[in-house]
């Protein structure tokens, strides 16, 4: 019974979207819509469909999600596929700040917020390899915080995160934020930019990282995962 009524809230969540207001409006999710809960797709085009929001996706197992080219100002996480692989969100409004924490996105690989309004992203557990925030208004790189039980708040995955592009953020500092006094980043492999500042190489400002850290919540959270 404790099951049954928060399955029988989304069954009507999902009814309502699926109505005739998103057939005109959001047709590619409307003909979404029409395929049955635990579907495995391999590709979802919702591109250019003038979403404003992160639509209710996670009934299905989409393994490529396109929701490029829309209006969205927000990542809904809980509503993003769990099993996502390969995630665009380029050219939607995405601004400030964004903290992505991949515990709702865990196999996440690949993933582009290009052309947006972005000032800052934080990037939590170290399990994605390409991350594209290329044309933004970013004023610094926040390294990936590699964090885990049974080996210390600070457990990298060296596989992670090897390609970053920057390009195209004019206010970029050459300063890259990164957590923990013994900890300096070498898994990033390849940081595509056109940062006047980083001419000479990057800086690892592990004094700024860790205040960030503990602005955000991270050192305080890192630590009841030790």
């Amino acid at each position: 019974m404790k099951h049954f009524l928060p399955a029988l809230a989304l069954a009507t969540l999902c009814l309502g979207l699926s109505s005739t207001t998103v057939s005109e409006q959001h047709p590619k999710l409307k003909a979404l819509y029409e395929k049955p809960w635990g579907s495995q797709i391999d590709y979802v085009d919702l591109s250019n469909d003038g979403l404003t929001e992160v639509p209710h996706l996670s009934m299905y197992d989409i393994k490529n999600l396109n929701l490029s080219h829309n209006q969205i100002k927000e990542v809904a996480f809980r509503r993003l596929p769990h099993g996502v692989e390969r995630l665009n969100f380029s050219h939607n409004q995405l601004a400030d700040t964004l903290y992505w924490d991949a515990i709702f996105t865990p196999q996440l690989r690949t993933l582009s917020l290009a052309n947006n309004a972005l000032t800052l992203f934080v990037p939590i557990i170290a399990n994605m390899d390409t991350v594209d925030l290329s044309n933004n208004q970013l004023r610094h790189i926040v390294d990936i915080v590699p964090w885990g039980g049974g080996h210390g708040p600070f457990l990298l995955d060296p596989t992670a995160w090897k390609h970053l592009d920057v390009r195209g953020n004019p206010n970029l500092s050459a300063r890259i934020l990164c957590f923990g006094k013994s900890y300096r980043p070498k898994h990033l492999k390849d940081i595509a930019h056109d940062a006047v500042g980083a001419s000479k190489g990057w800086i690892y400002d592990v004094e700024s990282g860790m205040a960030l850290a503990k602005q955000l919540g991270i050192t305080e959270r890192c630590a009841r995962n030790d």
